[in-house]
This record gives structure tokens, sequence and C-alpha cells, in this order.
């Protein structure tokens, strides 16, 4: 689980994440599902990732403002300790 923040006021948390990843052989590879608890609504997310540095997961649905939601997520590490993440959520349609 990880807090988020929105990058223009990092005073308090507007939500937070939810992800478990399964390995699924001996080098990195993982399946992995999650959700991001948002003020006005939930994105569940799944994918495949190698690293989690960078990696793209795709937007399987929502709730709330985010029902029926499709799109991708993409993060991308920025700082190891404490871990920092910058999360782009793109949602179509």
């Amino acid at each position: 689980t990880q807090q988020l923040f929105d990058r223009r006021d990092a005073s308090k948390p507007i939500g937070h994440s939810e992800l478990v990843c399964t390995f699924v052989d001996s080098r990195r590879m993982r399946v992995c599902r999650g959700t991001y608890v948002l003020p006005k609504g939930k994105v569940v997310v799944g994918g495949t990732l190698s690293y989690r540095t960078f990696y793209d997961l795709a937007v399987l649905g929502g709730t709330g403002l985010f029902d029926n939601a499709r799109g991708s997520v993409t993060v991308t590490r920025t700082a190891r300790r404490p871990v920092r993440d910058f999360v782009v959520v793109r949602l179509v349609g």
C-alpha cells in the first residue's frame, strides 16, 4: 500500500493504493492487481511487470466517478529511500 498525493499540494494524502503481485517465474516477472482509492471512487488496475522502477498497468474498471473506466496507469520510481513513485492515470472514453 502507498499513500497518494497531488504533486501540486503534498501536504495531505488524496487517497491510497493497494497493489498485490504474484511472482510467476524466477526472473522477476510478476502478475499484479490493484486498486487506487480516490475521493470520488476507485480505479482497478492489472497486468504484468518485471521491475518496480517503471511499469504500465491496464485500467480494468472502477467505481463511482470511475465506473467503467478504461485506460492505463504508468508508474515511475523517483526515489528509493523513502520510496516515492510518480503515478500517471490516463483514462479514455
